[in-house]
């Protein structure tokens, strides 16, 4: 039923975006940027792995409700790409 399909969605989101905060903090550490700052590191995987991982998660619910255009798919991508670069672009006050 619809509790079940939102629990695997939500299960997804959660797998989805351990697995590539995992990937991108192994990839990122070898990188001298973060080699004396893991914190660093740990946070920028964390946020990354997260914005990818309800990227994919949302796309995924849109395109098994047959609700993904084309059209949808692109301003999706582009709001995502505008939400990491203001993210890394931003000062700490």
């Amino acid at each position: 039923g619809p509790g079940g399909v939102t629990f695997w969605f939500i299960s997804f989101l959660f797998m989805a975006s351990s697995a590539l905060t995992l990937l991108l903090y192994k990839v990122q550490n070898k990188r001298p940027k973060y080699a004396d700052n893991k914190s660093l590191c740990y946070f920028s995987s964390l946020r990354s792995g997260l914005i990818l991982g309800v990227s994919v998660t949302v796309l995924l619910a849109l395109s098994s409700l047959r609700s993904l255009s084309w059209r949808d798919f692109f301003l999706f991508a582009a709001s995502v790409v505008l939400v990491e670069i203001l993210l890394r672009t931003r000062r700490a006050v």
